[in-house]
């Protein structure tokens, strides 16, 4: 066991509408953690006016480093509190979700959610579109579509080139949930 106990703090990412707040939400309900998304952070910046920088529209390359800082400090003070807690949001990019001290190391659990090519062809108006979250606005064209497409394929990159674990739904979503939650208990149960 480490000086601060056993807390684990879950960190969710992943390009928007792949189904972080429902995991996170489903992750609350079975652990009992509270979640935090980073949306209402940023979205709490932005409406406050403490924030020049960046906009709710700007790119994830613009927002992501801006609000790390403050995600990173309060997951660490979660751990030295001994509390565990999720975090979830798009703004979590792998190549911070691994930048923690060793003694903080065995309490972070990051991975990020997404959704193959052929996944978002075959369930985008049925499900992806449907069950988006508000904060989700933006219009779902042919051209958005594609570009989902991109980004959840650079996310996957991304995700291997910073041995970040990635879960992606295939054929189901159900499927890459399960094999999400498989990974969250064994690290868990395991005291990764």
């Amino acid at each position: 066991m480490s000086e601060f106990g056993n807390p684990k703090v879950i960190l969710i990412g992943g390009v928007g509408c792949t189904g972080k707040t429902t995991f996170a939400a489903q992750l609350m309900k079975k652990y009992g953690m509270p979640y935090f998304p980073i949306d209402y952070l940023m979205m709490g910046m932005t409406r406050s006016g403490s924030t020049n920088i960046f906009t709710p529209i700007d790119s994830v390359e613009v927002i992501a480093p801006e609000l790390w800082s403050v995600v990173k400090a309060m997951a660490m003070t979660s751990i030295e509190n001994n509390h565990s807690m999720i975090f979830e949001g798009f703004q979590l990019l792998p190549k911070y979700l691994g930048h923690f001290d060793t003694a903080y190391q065995p309490h972070v659990l990051p991975l990020c959610l997404g959704f193959s090519s052929d996944y978002i062809d075959e369930h985008f108006m049925n499900s992806i579109a449907l069950f988006r979250n508000q904060t989700e606005t933006r219009d779902f064209s042919d051209e958005n579509v594609q570009q989902m497409k991109m980004d959840n394929l650079k996310m996957k990159s991304e995700c291997t080139q910073y041995n970040i674990p990635f879960f992606e739904a295939t054929r189901s979503y159900d499927r890459m949930v399960e094999n999400a939650l498989d990974y969250i208990e064994s690290a868990m149960s395991l005291g990764k």
